[in-house]
């Protein structure tokens, strides 16, 4: 069911990214009474942004996508649903032949993110609290940005508190 939950996370994060208060639970289960009955059209949207998001991040990451990378360039097994609370949400919100295009400076600049010590913070301690969510959301924004790649802004606005 792990794969089921990160789908959930993906649409209730973005979508309540702004208003995001603590439990994470809450917010999961607040979304799916929110949508318990979707229109099909509203069903097909949804499929295609998820599907076209994670087609990105495959493109652009490959294997690496939701999971740390060590120093060493060791790509760590698991995936870190934290990072894939970021990783997914901006991806999301940028233009896909800008990624593609700067692909590997996109790579670069996340790799840099591991070694940064509150980056690391957010996404393996207290995943669920509001704080950390927002950094660990902010600088994989200003990752992509240091990358020349436009982030949506109304959700660098949704960062700013």
């Amino acid at each position: 069911m792990v794969d089921r939950e990160l789908v959930l996370r993906f649409f209730a994060i973005e979508e309540n990214l702004a208003s995001y208060k603590p439990p994470l639970v809450r917010l999961l289960n607040d979304y799916q009474r929110d949508h318990r009955n979707p229109p099909d059209e509203w069903i097909l949207r949804q499929r295609e942004r998820f599907e076209s998001t994670m087609k990105l991040i495959s493109n652009v990451m490959g294997v690496a996508a939701f999971r740390v990378i060590e120093s060493n360039g060791i790509v760590e097994r698991s995936v870190n649903r934290a990072l894939f609370d970021a990783q997914t949400i901006v991806f999301a919100n940028v233009s896909e032949a800008e990624a593609l295009d700067r692909a590997e400076l996109i790579m670069s600049n996340i790799i840099q993110l591991f070694v940064d010590k509150d980056f690391l913070d957010a996404i393996r301690r207290a995943t669920g609290d509001r704080s950390r969510t927002m950094q660990r959301v902010r600088q994989m924004i200003q990752a992509f940005e240091s990358s020349g790649v436009s982030v949506d802004p109304s959700l660098i606005s949704a960062t700013d508190y």
